[in-house]
């Protein structure tokens, strides 16, 4: 019995292994060559993923800056007395 779930073990990760390999080839293959070099000591999908995502989006502490911006100056949106909507838009 042991050995037929280390077999299914094996299978399971030889499976997860060669779909990780195909998601990094996949992301690699769609980057600039300055986009590759920030991700080339990366050795999963998740990891490019993560890498690029806190290059491009910013961490957490960024968006949640970035929103609470956003929000301000949503809030902060009026139309001025005698503006125009057409005026206010643009």
């Amino acid at each position: 019995m042991n050995d037929d779930k280390q077999n299914l073990w094996s299978a399971a990760q030889k499976k997860s292994t060669q779909l990780n390999q195909r998601a990094m080839h996949i992301l690699q293959s769609a980057m600039v060559p300055d986009e590759a070099d920030k991700v080339e000591n990366c050795d999963t999908a998740r990891k490019i993923w993560r890498t690029l995502e806190t290059t491009y989006e910013g961490t957490s502490n960024i968006k949640e800056t970035r929103i609470d911006l956003l929000m301000h100056e949503h809030a902060a949106f009026d139309m001025l007395p005698g503006e125009s909507i057409h005026d206010m838009y643009s």
